[in-house]
């Protein structure tokens, strides 16, 4: 369980934060950027955040009940929820260097940037969702 007693206050200043940042990206990008991107971003901007608020809920009303995800992304993490992150994040760091550096060295060899762009990125969510659950079933 959290060490922590104030969940609620963590939880609205990441709501805060995440919406200060999102609606001017979203501003920018409608304004700026070709096609859908603003679109696509308010769109997952804002799914990002619904489900960080069902997270801060479950975590406030529930702590008992939530999952090691929950309690690290609502800042109401114990010391092992904080070591699965960690080392979580240590796996995807470690990963993303030479996936960065294959997808640079295609694109610069003819690939089309927009599709190696997709692909690296995907393949770093995949490395992320994986080494979290495996990390958390370890520890």
């Amino acid at each position: 369980m959290s060490t922590e007693r104030r969940p609620i206050v963590k939880a609205a200043f990441g709501l805060v934060a995440g919406i200060a940042v999102l609606v001017p990206l979203v501003v920018l990008l409608v304004n700026k950027a070709p096609g859908n991107m603003g679109a696509g971003a308010a769109f997952g901007g804002g799914f990002v955040l619904i489900a960080f608020t069902i997270a801060a809920w479950r975590t406030a009303r529930r702590p008992d009940k939530t999952t090691t995800f929950e309690r690290s992304v609502t800042g109401s993490a114990d010391e092992r929820d904080r070591l699965v992150a960690t080392k979580a994040a240590a796996v995807l760091g470690v990963a993303s260097l030479p996936i960065t550096g294959i997808a640079t060295s295609a694109v610069a060899m003819g690939a089309p940037a927009t599709a190696t762009l997709g692909i690296t990125l995907y393949t770093l969510l995949a490395i992320a969702v994986v080494s979290f659950i495996v990390v958390s079933r370890r520890t």
